[in-house]
């Protein structure tokens, strides 16, 4: 990087874990944030949907995950109308903006923000409230065939349970609504880089402050992509670990990964813009590296090589690997790709247990797939900013390469 990018403030939305106060506490604590679905996380008693054995075509394996409970949004704190009617997804990602801005210093501070931009990464999956809106249109066609096999015209199917959302885009740019409602002039657009998604945004952020594109960035993702949705696609891949397997990130014996949702953001400058300006600093950005397997075996078949290489372009910049003490991994938990998480940073770092501490935060919460990123960039500012790093949870054996 031709000049290092400042991290000057940071937000959390994380499942039990709506402050990054809660989210720290909940880390020390060692506590297990995840849990079982629910009929509102499902739109559906969850247990219509779940049997035990994989493979079971229109089912899930697995409820566990990470969900975001009890959350109430504020729309007194925004100038924009209409938002009360919003998917989740617009809500999460104007709070945790807020926040990061709030933490930063620059909400309702209109210097400094003239020449702010947004990033975000959003999964282009269905949302909870998209699916109702949906929901008529599917049982309307199931409707018409159904009324002819059993001859009775009076034969009807109820859509769903819920009232049928008002005011809900079907597939959102998060970010145009950010911009808008919070009056930034630079830079928006959203991404889908599935898993990369959050970090991605964070690299393309810092391109548009070092190319003099805009003045400070927000970054983050946001993932509140309709569960059952979630839950059916990732049973269909046999990714989950089941009920009764365990789940640990970095575990020899972990049998697979728990999705959750959540979102995340961070504030960003330059930092000689950040020192003049007295910011707090929480953090400097000093190199990313990106690489992509392109036409790879498969979605949860890594190529340790895509990785090795991402490794090598982050290290080009003015820090050294030998002066690295931790690694706050991807590990999400499945055999195969923790293994070869190991493997590609032993092949870049050497041998790793004399010289590296790993950790994953994904053990506390679960997998935030576009967002999960966040929690494990905010976890390591914090580490730094406490000087302590919180311990993984369930970790008994852990794999080796």
């Amino acid at each position: 990087m031709n000049e290092k990018i400042a991290i000057i403030g940071m937000s959390s939305l994380f499942p039990g874990s709506k402050t990054l106060k809660e989210f720290w506490n909940n880390l020390m604590d060692k506590k297990d944030l995840t849990g079982m679905a629910t009929k509102e996380d499902f739109g559906a008693d969850p247990e219509i949907f779940y049997k035990k054995d994989k493979g079971i075509i229109d089912s899930c394996y697995s409820l566990r995950g990470g969900y975001i409970r009890d959350y109430k949004f504020n729309s007194k704190e925004f100038k924009g109308e209409g938002l009360d009617d919003l998917d989740q997804i617009y809500k999460w990602g104007l709070e945790v903006a807020k926040d990061a801005l709030k933490h930063g210093g620059y909400w309702n501070k209109k210097e400094g923000i003239d020449n702010c931009g947004v990033i975000i990464g959003n999964l282009s999956f269905p949302t909870t409230s998209s699916h109702k809106i949906l929901a008529p249109v599917y049982t309307k066609t199931l409707e018409k065939g159904l009324k002819t096999l059993l001859k009775d015209e009076s034969f009807s199917i109820p859509a769903t349970e819920y009232e049928i959302p008002n005011n809900n885009p079907l597939e959102g740019d998060v970010s145009e609504l950010v911009k808008k409602v919070i009056g930034l002039k630079a830079t928006n657009f959203d991404l889908d880089a599935a898993c990369a998604s959050s970090l991605y945004a964070i690299k393309l952020a810092c391109d548009e402050l070092t190319l003099g594109k805009a003045d400070m960035m927000l970054a983050g993702a946001v993932c509140s992509s309709d569960q059952l949705f979630i839950h059916m696609g990732f049973s269909i891949f046999h990714a989950y670990a089941a009920h009764d397997k365990k789940y640990s990130p970095l575990d020899k014996e972990s049998a697979g990964l728990v999705s959750s949702e959540g979102a995340g953001m961070v504030l960003l400058k330059r930092l000689s813009d950040a020192e003049r300006d007295g910011d707090n600093i929480i953090g400097v950005i000093s190199g990313i590296g990106l690489s992509n397997d392109g036409a790879g075996k498969f979605l949860l078949s890594p190529n340790p090589k895509g990785q090795t290489l991402a490794y090598e372009r982050a290290y080009k910049g003015g820090i050294l690997k030998e002066n690295t003490s931790y690694i706050e991994c991807h590990a999400t938990g499945t055999p195969l790709g923790d293994v070869t998480e190991i493997n590609s940073l032993e092949t870049f770092f050497g041998d790793i247990p004399s010289k590296l501490s790993l950790g994953s935060v994904k053990s506390n919460m679960g997998h935030m797939l576009t967002a999960a990123g966040m929690p494990s960039l905010i976890k390591v500012l914090l580490s730094m900013e406490q000087g302590v790093i919180p311990p993984g949870i369930n970790m008994k054996d852990a794999i080796k390469s």
